[in-house]
């Protein structure tokens, strides 16, 4: 439980060459950077459904950054016990932070449930065709030359009532579906930096984020999103 981030962990792997796994969730991070600011705001599970300072939590949010998520790994590395010593680190043998997976969201909450849902089946109905070559090349913004293992695809799960929309392209997808029946939420699931032409390394988190989200269809056939076509603003 992190002071910072709130639930979180860190598996170090005890042979060499010692891989270490870390996982975040910049939601919770925000949400603590918020209510110690005073900034009230209704929680919608990963994310806000309401708040009284917008600006202010967005700005809170834009904090979330390379240097952020460096510094949970030294805060941890200090009081975890390593195989690596402070005199490896000396001589230059210490971990690098790579990116091994990104989720980049946007939410768009509405008045009431029904309103939600009529919009979800609505764009349901208009994006079975999103997982197509020629829509993934666009979204994406990268050409494809040959076909992944799996094939392009859309598919909808059902968990009960519930319905999601995935559309997958190369090691990546996008995901849609609503979240707690009130909010359509739309993610971008990265599984290798490369599908979005950019290195592992976490230098590069605040472009891939940018990019993930530059490339997300905010709705129906509008992808990707240009300045003028919708009201869609930057999330959360």
């Amino acid at each position: 439980m992190d002071e910072a981030f709130g639930p979180a962990f860190v598996k170090v792997c005890a042979y060499f060459p010692y891989p270490v796994k870390i996982w975040l969730n910049g939601h919770e991070y925000a949400k603590r950077r918020a209510a110690a600011a005073g900034i009230v705001f209704t929680e919608l599970d990963n994310g806000f459904a309401t708040t009284d300072d917008p600006a202010g939590l967005q700005d809170i949010c834009n904090t979330l950054g390379a240097g952020t998520i460096r510094v949970f790994c030294e805060r941890w590395w200090t009081r975890l016990p390593l195989p690596l010593t402070d005199a490896d680190r000396a001589a230059g043998y210490w971990w690098d932070i790579a990116m091994r997976q990104i989720e980049v969201s946007r939410t768009m909450v509405f008045d009431t449930p029904s309103h939600a849902r009529s919009f979800f089946e609505a764009l349901c109905t208009d994006n079975l065709d999103l997982g197509r070559p020629q829509e993934m090349q666009i979204i994406f913004g990268r050409r494809v030359r040959t076909a992944p293992q799996g094939g392009y695809r859309t598919r909808l799960l059902r968990t009960g009532d519930e319905v999601t929309l995935n559309a997958y392209f190369r090691h990546s997808r996008v995901k849609s579906y609503l979240k707690c029946g009130r909010a359509f939420r739309i993610e971008t699931v990265v599984n290798d930096t490369g599908d979005l032409g950019l290195r592992r390394g976490l230098t590069h988190l605040e472009e891939l984020s940018v990019k993930a989200r530059r490339r997300q269809p905010p709705h129906g056939r509008c992808f990707p999103c240009r300045p003028g076509c919708c009201p869609c603003e930057p999330s959360l």
